[in-house]
């Protein structure tokens, strides 16, 4: 159940990120978001679950993931959120999980990414 401080958080987040030079894009619910290099050819969504700021790279893939999650003591604080952060995310490399015949096959791309998701998330660019 998201609330209006999850709201603010997430708008506080994707401000700060657009600071940086990026690209950022909000659900119309303000609950979550996500942001992409100037070539649109990988992005990091962003969201508030279970009391704590999650990010994660979206791929095509079998059993592999990468991300990162920040504890609720930090929510508040953006002190974390530095370009040095958000440059080890977008360049982090997929990890493996512990299931047998993991294969990575792309990044998902920003093009990909509206295509799939625009028509139920309503994303607005910031």
């Amino acid at each position: 159940m998201e609330t209006t401080i999850d709201r603010e958080q997430i708008k506080l987040i994707a401000q700060k990120i657009k600071l940086m030079g990026y690209d950022v894009y909000l659900s119309k619910s303000e609950t979550y978001g996500f942001f992409c290099r100037q070539d649109g050819l990988k992005l990091i969504c962003f969201q508030i679950r279970y009391f704590s700021v999650s990010f994660s790279s979206n791929h095509k893939g079998k059993g592999i993931g990468s991300g990162a999650q920040i504890d609720e003591r930090d929510m508040f604080n953006l002190g974390w959120l530095t370009s040095d952060f958000v440059t080890q995310l977008l360049n982090c490399n997929p990890y493996k999980s512990r299931r047998k015949n993991e294969v990575f096959y792309s990044w998902t791309n920003l093009t990909q990414h509206l295509e799939t998701y625009q028509s139920s998330s309503k994303y607005t660019k910031l």
